[in-house]
């Protein structure tokens, strides 16, 4: 807390996160101690994406450490991702969470950069309407 009383946000990611609105199923979510996995799909509202990870919103509780399986998908190519759940909070009802891709191969990475490209290049458009 700043000698107004106003707290400081810092932010926690190493890398630029960007708005990024993506609904998925996640059918495969997987609990790190007891290694089973669940059997109903949850759904998830992503918010925002890095190359190191993603915001996400939920309406079921995560637990910190589980990994999550699904798909993203960019223009022509969809890839199945794991992530894990790095951190949770409720706010508004609802769950907030950040989840950290796991085991990128060089070709994920490829992926995600074209995503953010698209993203990059669809702010610019926005920004010159302006």
């Amino acid at each position: 807390m700043d000698k107004e009383g106003i707290f400081q946000i810092t932010e926690q990611r190493s890398r630029e996160r960007f708005e990024y609105k993506y609904d998925v199923l996640c059918f495969k979510n997987t609990e790190e101690i007891e290694g089973k996995e669940s059997k109903s799909p949850i759904r998830i509202h992503v918010i925002d994406i890095s190359y190191l990870g993603l915001g996400v919103i939920t309406s079921k509780s995560l637990t910190v450490g589980s990994y999550l399986l699904f798909n993203l998908n960019n223009r022509d190519e969809n890839r199945e991702m794991m992530l894990e759940v790095r951190w949770v909070k409720m706010k508004q009802g609802e769950h907030h969470a950040g989840l950290s891709f796991v085991a990128l191969t060089k070709e994920d990475i490829m992926f995600l950069h074209e995503i953010i490209f698209e993203i990059k290049k669809e702010h610019k458009k926005s920004q010159k309407l302006l």
